[in-house]
């Protein structure tokens, strides 16, 4: 069964829970028998968790022990209605709700002429079991395909794993239907927790179904053209914090910056490739939360239209732990947020300027903090009072 360039292992269980029957499987088959001895002495307490999560029902609260899966350090994190992603820097396991379970493993990849595929392990607890599984090269990626009684899947993967997570998927149900269209897996560890989910569904869906977001002007920002134009930010490498659908990213790609964009909704990061491909450009796209971002290499620009207010409110600590991770000194950060000295009854949320230097004060200097306004969806118009601030990380 599968393909005889990667040991892919179909697996049938009954009697358990489905999920601790599938982790259950994953660690018990004999193709993991070789396995070092630290994740086979954790076998029954990560039978235990899996079992308590799968009788008490609803979203991990907090984030499962790496190590019982044989990752050292958790660097990604998502669990949806559909599946569940738990990764390390070289190994991922992805859980397909209700039935299928993939491990992904980087480790060996090239040390033999047969492990040249990440793909360890995959398998159903579906009756019947794997009605198909591929295996191949396309491109620089390895794409699986997986099929059972009740999901298929299509997943893609680099062949190297990178800075930023490439790796996308794909469900559909039996009927065809498209339970998750083509996305990115996660960079960084989102939100956990039923409220966290319905978070990450809540941002995602001001992008679906074509859907314009109160906030996507489709233009670049005017205070980031003004900046850039007029030498006020120095080019180099930068980083779009809450990037949605790329505008400012490929605005900055073709101004000569290498980019990278982060946001927290997968579609939004889909139709930004998307722009981007079009505009033939290249940017860096990592689904991550902003508060939690992946270790990248400190950037010489960062650029949020719109992100800190709105995240100060619940994680004002976190999102400057963020800025310091990924800059250094003599870095610039410019940031656009909602102004306090306007009284409105809509609009973005407001910040003040003692709020600010709070804040940012501490680790960086202001090069400028001073009243502007957000663009409008009508360039006749003034869109609402904001602040501008260009810090220089000391």
């Amino acid at each position: 069964m599968g393909n005889s360039s990667v040991d892919l292992f179909c697996g049938r269980t009954a009697g358990r829970t489905l999920l601790a029957a599938c982790l259950g499987v994953l660690f018990a088959c004999s193709a993991w028998a070789a396995a070092p001895e630290p994740v086979l002495s954790e076998l029954d307490k990560l039978t235990s968790f899996a079992t308590e999560r799968s009788e008490n029902g609803g979203y991990l609260s907090e984030l499962p022990d790496g190590a019982s899966f044989g990752i050292e350090k958790t660097i990604a994190f998502e669990e949806n209605n559909h599946f569940v992603y738990l990764g390390g820097k070289y190994r991922a396991i992805i859980y397909v709700k209700p039935s299928i379970y993939i491990y992904v493993d980087y480790t060996n990849i090239g040390v033999t002429e047969n492990s040249n595929f990440p793909i360890k392990h995959c398998g159903t607890i579906a009756d019947g079991g794997l009605q198909e599984q591929t295996v191949k090269k396309a491109d620089d990626q390895v794409v699986l395909s997986v099929e059972d009684s009740s999901r298929s899947i299509r997943l893609t993967l680099p062949k190297a794993p990178g800075a930023v997570n490439t790796a996308t998927i794909t469900i559909t149900d039996a009927e065809g239907k498209k339970l998750v269209d083509e996305r990115l897996l996660p960079s960084g560890i989102l939100p956990l927790g039923e409220g966290g989910a319905r978070l990450l569904a809540g941002w995602d869906r001001a992008y679906q179904n074509e859907r314009r977001a109160a906030w996507d002007t489709r233009r670049p920002s005017s205070n980031l053209v003004a900046a850039v134009e007029s030498e006020a930010v120095k080019k180099g490498r930068a980083v779009v914090l809450g990037c949605g659908t790329g505008t400012n990213a490929i605005y900055l790609a073709k101004q000569g910056f290498k980019v990278t964009g982060v946001d927290i909704a997968p579609t939004a990061l889909k139709i930004a490739k998307e722009k981007a491909d079009k505009a033939g450009v290249k940017v860096d796209w990592a689904l991550a939360d902003v508060t939690r971002v992946p270790a990248m290499e400190p950037f010489d620009l960062v650029f949020d239209r719109g992100c800190y207010h709105g995240v100060r409110r619940g994680n004002a600590a976190g999102y400057v732990a963020t800025l310091r991770q990924v800059t250094k000194p003599g870095s610039q950060a410019l940031i656009l947020a909602g102004n306090a000295n306007e009284a409105r009854h809509y609009g973005p949320p407001r910040v003040k300027e003692e709020e600010i230097r709070g804040d940012f004060s501490k680790d960086f200097d202001f090069t400028w903090l001073k009243e502007s306004h957000f663009d409008s969806f009508d360039e006749s118009q003034t869109g609402p009072l904001s602040w501008s601030i260009l810090l220089k990380r000391k």
